[in-house]
């Protein structure tokens, strides 16, 4: 038994008016309220260690300030959206931003939720709602689809960075086949959206049938959830992240949505106006042929950064191309690495360039101060300053 310097019992009289036995409501230090504590739990010691670093300095929950708010809302959904806000601004953000090792974190933050609200029995759902707010605003609405829908989103966002980080997605969008990645992962998506469809087209499945047991349970369940089921359908066991619907929701609809948003990004920052996309992909791929993102100037500046330079590229003439692949060390790259001559090196800069191979090697002749090649013609060597300046203004 935790015992608790506050009590804030929330009640209604006959006019629906709510009662406070508390009127300044629960705001209080954390430190005063766990060393009110007396339990010594593993999970409790850790907690206090935090908490004297100052870790939760500064958190106010007014129970109160809360039950008022919570009147003006007259949805489930925006009760529980409100109530959310609370929850992750107030502590679960706190946690996220500390040093506390993530598999800590689930224990640290259900004690200091229970520390800080009435009773170890007194909080209800995945978001910690204490009773008093969860019985006069939420019981009601538990058995909606409204309810249910809303939490299998929650859980599924909640489940969402996990497949990233199981699909080791960070790292593969950061890397130079990013759009290739996203792609290959979008396929398989889409495949098992194709087998689904070809279920109920074939009379294989419905998905508005009931079912227990089914072969086909991802199928029917993504199905519902394309079709807005659940909207309309309450779904068991909602609090569950485990649950396989929440997990086809998060798999299927969240990742393909996370998906496409990265590649339109992808293909908004390399993409220009006017540059057709077929000349951008070309280029792409004769740079990346000869290990471009390789070079020392490009191999550790992300995805994003990689793009604009070649978008730089694209969109400027020759010269400045020849003056940007000299800076980022390209031209010397490959007369080390795939070139015998200096006529070698010039007729494969121009394949890459899709230019002449004349064209080429004036552009790299004046790069020398001491060429005597014609300058006003060859211009590459007017954009050394620039190419540079442009590069590190790249963010």
């Amino acid at each position: 038994m935790i015992p608790y310097p506050i009590s804030n019992q929330l009640s209604r009289d006959s006019n629906n008016n709510t009662l406070i036995s508390t009127p300044t409501g629960l705001i209080v230090k954390a430190e005063s309220v766990i060393n009110t504590c007396l339990s010594w739990s593993k999970w409790l010691k850790i907690l206090r260690s935090y908490i004297k670093k100052g870790l939760f300095d500064g958190i106010q929950v007014n129970i109160p300030k809360i039950d008022k708010e919570m009147e003006k809302h007259s949805t489930v959904s925006e009760k529980l959206n409100y109530w959310k806000k609370i929850y992750e601004d107030n502590f679960k953000q706190k946690l996220k931003n500390s040093d506390i090792p993530w598999d800590h974190r689930p224990m640290i933050e259900n004690h200091l939720l229970i520390v800080y609200f009435n009773g170890i029995n007194g909080l209800y759902t995945p978001l910690y709602i204490p009773h008093i707010i969860f019985d006069i605003h939420i019981r009601t609405n538990t058995n909606t689809a409204e309810y249910s829908f809303w939490f299998l989103k929650y859980h599924a966002e909640e489940y969402l960075p996990h497949i990233i980080e199981y699909k080791n997605l960070k790292e593969k969008l950061a890397s130079a086949l990013a759009a290739e990645h996203i792609k290959a992962e979008l396929h398989k998506i889409n495949q098992t959206e194709q087998l689904a469809n070809e279920l109920l087209n074939n009379a294989v499945i419905d998905n508005h049938q009931k079912y227990s047991v089914s072969p086909y349970e991802k199928e029917i369940e993504l199905l519902r959830l394309l079709d807005g089921y659940y909207t309309r359908h309450v779904l068991p066991e909602v609090h569950t992240i485990g649950n396989r619907t929440v997990e086809i929701y998060a798999s299927q609809i969240l990742l393909k949505n996370y998906l496409e948003k990265e590649l339109s990004q992808i293909e908004v920052n390399f993409c220009s106006e006017g540059v057709p996309k077929k000349i951008i992909d070309t280029l792409k791929l004769e740079l990346n042929r000869y290990d471009f993102n390789s070079l020392i100037e490009i191999k550790d500046i992300g995805e994003k950064k990689r793009n604009k330079v070649l978008n730089l590229i694209i969109t400027n003439d020759v010269p400045y191309q020849i003056a940007m692949l000299d800076h980022l060390g390209f031209i010397k790259h490959l007369d080390k690495n795939y070139c015998t001559s200096k006529d070698e090196l010039q007729k494969l800069l121009a394949k890459i360039l899709a230019t002449g191979q004349r064209n080429v090697k004036g552009n790299i002749l004046v790069l020398n101060p001491i060429s005597r090649e014609d300058r006003s013609r060859y211009t590459a060597h007017a954009y050394k300053e620039i190419v540079q300046n442009d590069f590190n203004r790249l963010k």
